[in-house]
């Protein structure tokens, strides 16, 4: 079924299912090893399903808010932080939060340092995880070795 285009060197450059008159009439069964997925584009896709697993976690645990309210948290996590190592520092930010949710100013910043160390030792597990299987799947040399790493996040 495909017609192949060759550059200089021979390599196959171009899959057509109809022959194209001067640049493309070699044709090559469906079985020729030319034609199977090469082993670059193995990982890629090896790595494609690994950061789909690792995104796919991280979309659900911040499922519950609102993309323009997780936009904050960089500052809400400065400001609680902050405040957690000197009790002085003003807080305006978290301030209006804690007004708004009509809960007292302290709770409310221990409730977010809190969050904030329970957030960053999720991430630190499912980045790291996947960092660590991105490190094997680069060091994979072979489709065997490609194909024996299990992803697991438990």
């Amino acid at each position: 079924m495909p017609y192949v285009q060759r550059n200089e060197s021979g390599a196959v450059t171009g899959i057509f299912e109809v022959s194209q008159k001067g640049y493309a009439e070699e044709f090559l069964g469906d079985d020729s090893v030319e034609l199977q997925p090469r082993f670059v584009d193995l990982k890629g896709a090896r790595i494609a399903e690994l950061n789909a697993i690792a995104q796919r976690l991280a979309d659900q645990a911040i499922s519950g808010y609102p993309k323009a309210e997780t936009l904050s948290w960089p500052d809400q996590a400065a400001e609680a932080l902050a405040w957690a190592v000197d009790d002085a520092v003003p807080t305006p930010y978290m301030d209006s939060l804690a007004l708004s949710r009509g809960l007292d100013r302290v709770e409310y910043l221990n409730r977010t340092v809190a969050k904030v160390a329970s957030f960053k030792a999720f991430s630190a597990h499912v980045f790291g995880t996947r960092q660590k299987y991105a490190d094997q799947i680069d060091a994979a040399t072979n489709e065997a070795e490609l194909n024996a790493i299990v992803f697991n996040f438990a």
